[in-house]
């Protein structure tokens, strides 16, 4: 077994893998310390995120899933959330456009970058964590990025979540069905205690965080009406 350690959103793991694709994909994030946590998957395991994907994955791939289920179920107990979502900052500040696969998410925030430049980073363009801290929701990126490979071992505080819906017009409006919306994006654990952590966080998210509903063509000036709507007027320097 290789053993190496990893902190994400300030939670370290010491994880065990019988591959080398884990290390790989984690290796901006490894690092020393006192672990939280001992993360390996079983063969158990495996097999079931085989069974559950839609195309045929190989044991390390599969492997690598059944970890990142476990280190974001574990990291409930720390106040962290795993949201489905493209994560992006914006001058310091976290947007996650969120909605189901196939919306657009990736294309959205490449956009915004194409509009803004330096002035965007992306965090993590598939699945962020969002860490409750001192009050309020920082956005950390992770090792888990999606098919673009997009993201960095970066935080910001979390500025706003915004659902994602195909128009040809450009427009944004609260959301009014937020508890829906997250609950449909954000992982939630089998077990019942980090359930109900988890649970009771998407309530503080729901009640602390700004959520719009965002109308959106895949043209540049999308990215310049989301920016308006959460910014104000803002200056493309891109």
């Amino acid at each position: 077994m290789i053993e190496f350690k990893v902190t994400v959103a300030g939670v370290c793991f010491l994880i065990q893998t019988r591959y080398g694709l884990l290390e790989g994909k984690c290796r901006d994030f490894i690092s020393g310390g006192e672990p939280d946590f001992n993360v390996c998957a079983s063969r158990e395991e495996m097999q079931r995120e085989k069974e559950s994907a839609e195309t045929r994955i190989s044991d390390s791939y599969a492997e690598s899933l059944a970890v990142f289920r476990k280190m974001s179920t574990l990291a409930a107990e720390k106040d962290v959330l795993l949201m489905h979502g493209s994560a992006f900052s914006f001058d310091g500040k976290a947007v996650i456009i969120t909605a189901p696969s196939g919306t657009g998410k990736s294309t959205h925030t490449a956009l915004w970058l194409k509009a803004f430049g330096d002035r965007v980073r992306v965090i993590n363009d598939d699945k962020p964590w969002l860490k409750r801290e001192n009050g309020r929701f920082t956005v950390y990126g992770t090792p888990w990025m999606g098919k673009s490979n997009l993201g960095e071992n970066i935080s910001a505080p979390l500025c706003a979540v915004c659902v994602l819906h195909r128009a040809e017009e450009n427009s944004v409006t609260p959301c009014t069905k937020k508890i829906e919306a997250l609950l449909s994006q954000i992982f939630r654990p089998a077990d019942v205690p980090h359930l109900r952590r988890v649970l009771n966080n998407i309530c503080l998210l729901e009640k602390e965080t700004a959520i719009y509903d965002i109308y959106c063509n895949m043209e540049e000036d999308a990215a310049n009406a989301v920016a308006r709507a959460l910014f104000g007027e803002v200056k493309n320097e891109a």
